[in-house]
């Protein structure tokens, strides 16, 4: 289990919860973001529920698109055409996230990053 508080330079906020040890009758992910008076849930890649001052607006898939199928399309692309789906820069970031949270979890102490 790891949660992660998150603030960005500009003032906003973001927390991430991992978790591992819930009922697998719930859905397994779950992406919440609010903003400037809107709201937007994504359960399970399946439902994507909208909400705002104009109103609440659910839109349903019967299938699971998480990616995988254009994620190796642009591997495969990337091969052929000796190019990078994702740009250096970003992959080094990412990278460097990952070290500096898992020093913040070996030291319980906060990170800054930038």
């Amino acid at each position: 289990m790891v949660t992660l508080h998150i603030s960005f330079d500009e003032g906003s906020l973001g927390t991430i919860h991992y978790f591992a040890n819930g009922s697998r009758a719930y859905p397994k992910e779950r992406l919440e973001v609010f903003g400037q008076d809107k709201t937007a849930v994504l359960d399970n890649f399946r439902t994507l529920e909208l909400a705002s001052a104009k109103g609440t607006r659910k839109i349903k898939k019967m299938n699971q698109q998480k990616g995988f199928e254009e994620e190796v399309a642009a591997f495969i692309q990337g091969i052929r055409e000796n190019t990078y789906p994702i740009p250096w820069p970003d992959l080094m970031d990412t990278t460097l996230v990952t070290f500096r949270v898992l020093d913040s979890l070996r030291t319980g102490l906060p990170v800054r990053i930038g």
